[in-house]
Formats: C-alpha cells, sequence, structure tokens
C-alpha cells in the first residue's frame, strides 16, 4: 500500500524538539500470534485479522441477544404490560451500536474488499471462525 507524499514528509521530519521519529516506539506489544496467522479455507487463504475481527462480532452478538432475552417481550411492552428502564434501553443500544460498527469493520476489511468472490470470501471466514472457535450455533441456515 503506498503512503500519499505528505505522509511521508511528515514522518519524515523531525519531532518538534528537533529528535528523529522513531517508529519502533509506536508498538506497545507484539499482536497475538493468531491475529498474525493465515487460515486455509475453500482455497482461501484468509488473514488471522480478519477472523478475529468475525470472533469478536460473534462475541457481540451473543452479548446482544443475552441482553434481548433478559428484557421483556415486546409485546408486553407495546401493551402496558411491562416497561424496560432507562439504562436498560442504554445499555441495549449502546450494544447494538457496538455490533454495527463491528460489522461495519469486518465488511470494508481490505482483504474481504479486494476478493474477487466477497460471498464465497464471507462465508470461508465464517467457516474459519467456526473452526478457530467452535460454538454451537442456534441457527445454522445463517452463514453471512
Amino acid at each position: 500500500m503506498a503512503q500519499t507524499p505528505w505522509i511521508r514528509a511528515e514522518l519524515a521530519r523531525p519531532r518538534d524538539n528537533g529528535d528523529p521519529i522513531d517508529a519502533s516506539d509506536w508498538l506497545s506489544k507484539e499482536p497475538s500470534p493468531e491475529y498474525k496467522s493465515v487460515w486455509n479455507v475453500d482455497g482461501w487463504e484468509i488473514p488471522g485479522d480478519m477472523v478475529t475481527a468475525r470472533l469478536t462480532l460473534d462475541s457481540a452478538l451473543q452479548r446482544l441477544e443475552a441482553l434481548a432475552e433478559a428484557l421483556p417481550a415486546g409485546a408486553d411492552i407495546a401493551a402496558g404490560r411491562a416497561d424496560i428502564t432507562h439504562g436498560e434501553r442504554e445499555g441495549w443500544l449502546a450494544a447494538q451500536e457496538e455490533c454495527r460498527r463491528l460489522a461495519a469493520a469486518l465488511a470494508t476489511h481490505p482483504w474481504l474488499r479486494s476478493a474477487h468472490d466477497p460471498f464465497s470470501a464471507r462465508r470461508a471466514v465464517f467457516a474459519a471462525a467456526r473452526k478457530a472457535h467452535p460454538v454451537e450455533l442456534t441457527n445454522a441456515s445463517y452463514q453471512p
């Protein structure tokens, strides 16, 4: 990936105190091995960060499902037989927004955008995530 000239110029200039910029201090720790690994599924070489992103989304979706199960039924709320607190609503909305953010990050991942067949690539990512962290699916027919 090529850098734009202004980024190169910014990195080449010294710090305000005159010291050169040392990029080695930008990394606080080495990424985990599963983040750097490559998964081979159905002829696809899937980067580990893509699988990690899918697993993170799966975890957020499970938290959202747990929150939904704890809330009263929509029909009960509509009929006035139940209500949700402001805290429950805020928690639900925050979890929902987190799922949206993670799904958007996964959908715009450079590897997925460069795939010649995005549908098959998404299925391969889903399969790699299942291999990395096997879970019992509640709806086996749903595979994004």
